[in-house]
């Protein structure tokens, strides 16, 4: 069964508007809802707006009562199922488009960075597309896979775009990302990539455990549009860190990565 609404609006405890949809559509399978799995197909989610926020960087997010919503609650005292364990329903979905996503992040208390900077505390990633071509989960297992994700952020200038994106986990034992034709552009920069993939043991990613990391043609490219410093000095390096264009190909078992240093091999 079909069905399609318009002009979705979603406000916080405050009573501000935090989430906006101006088209979601989706087919939905009613009978697999009997042998508790949840089928979505042709979903489309268009004219996406969200407006998070936190007060201060202490303070809970003005979504956080939506995650607080959909995590398993504890059965109360005297509960005839107070001893059974509640299982997720397994997940399928077969294609679901994002168009014209926006998201806007903010944290009042925290001043606003001037230029043209990222700023952590306030920022805008607009013009966002990608397209789910599934994603399923059954009992612990989930694979999720993205193709064409595009967007900006529209301070810095940064653009974010990727091929295919996949991610797939085991029975809480391994996990695999692999990410394909990602390109990211800020200023006169450029990173590109043509393959990157991690798999670890465990039930998420985390970069203070080991991994295995592949990085295929990592490509940094700079033109600052100024003159190569070696122009008219023929016994100058060649070196100019306005005018790079590096390759980088790895393959290395990481033990961990913290903000100051990495230990691999």
């Amino acid at each position: 069964r079909e069905v399609v609404l318009y002009g979705i609006e979603l406000e916080d405890r405050k009573q501000e508007k935090m989430l906006s949809i101006d088209t979601l559509g989706a087919k939905i399978g009613l009978l697999p809802l009997f042998d508790d799995k949840l089928t979505i197909k042709d979903l489309r989610c268009l004219g996406v707006t969200a407006f998070l926020y936190k007060e201060r960087k202490d303070t809970a997010a003005n979504y956080q009562f939506v995650i607080d919503a959909l995590r398993n609650k504890k059965p109360a005292d005297g509960d005839k199922d107070a001893g059974r364990k509640s299982s997720p329903l397994d997940l399928d979905v077969r294609t679901a488009v994002f168009d014209r996503v926006r998201l806007r992040w903010d944290v009042y208390s925290e001043p606003v960075k001037g230029g043209d900077t990222l700023d952590a505390n306030h920022f805008c990633i607009e013009n966002v597309h990608f397209r789910i071509e599934e994603i399923r989960r059954k009992h612990k297992d989930l694979t999720v896979s993205v193709s064409g994700l595009k967007g900006r952020e529209a301070k810095s200038k940064i653009t974010l775009s990727a091929g295919n994106i996949g991610y797939r986990s085991i029975q809480d034992s391994n996990v695999a990302v692999n990410i394909e034709r990602m390109q990211c552009s800020f200023g006169d920069k450029r990173i590109a990539c043509v393959a990157l993939s991690t798999t670890q043991c465990g039930n998420h990613l985390s970069l203070d455990r080991p991994m295995a990391l592949r990085i295929d043609s990592m490509t940094y490219y700079r033109n600052n549009g100024k003159p190569h410093k070696r122009t008219g000095k023929p016994h100058r390096g060649w070196f100019d860190t306005g005018h790079i264009d590096a390759i980088l190909n790895v393959s290395a078992d990481m033990e961990y990565i913290t903000k100051d240093s990495i230990k691999a091999k």
